[in-house]
């Protein structure tokens, strides 16, 4: 006959587990990233397995809902999602970027 596992191993088996905020709390349904997803979208990037989440020990990230395989990507952003040195260059920002440079190289010499 089989032994059977009583209150005292099931109270145990519970202690081991992690408490479910170790794992993350979805943030997906804020204002900001619903409209961030909306402006994604319009930019042509799709993705149903990434979720915003915040994590208790590490902050704000991104967490899959599925597993990872060895060798799977993971994301991949349009070219015009990115926030590059050259669009900001050429972004309205631009202009007072370079002075600022040009201002600090001046005043060192």
């Amino acid at each position: 006959m089989k032994k059977r596992k009583g209150r005292t191993c099931r109270c145990r088996k519970r202690k081991k587990q992690p408490p479910a905020s170790v794992y993350g709390v979805n943030l997906s349904q804020e204002r900001c990233y619903v409209q961030l997803r909306k402006w994604l979208k319009q930019q042509g990037f799709e993705d149903s397995t990434l979720q915003p989440t915040y994590f208790p020990d590490t902050g704000r990230g991104l967490m899959t809902t599925e597993p990872i395989k060895a060798g799977e990507l993971i994301i991949s952003l349009p070219e015009n999602c990115l926030l590059t040195t050259v669009k900001v260059l050429e972004s309205y920002l631009g202009d007072y970027i370079k002075r600022f440079v040009n201002c600090i190289m001046h005043c060192t010499l």
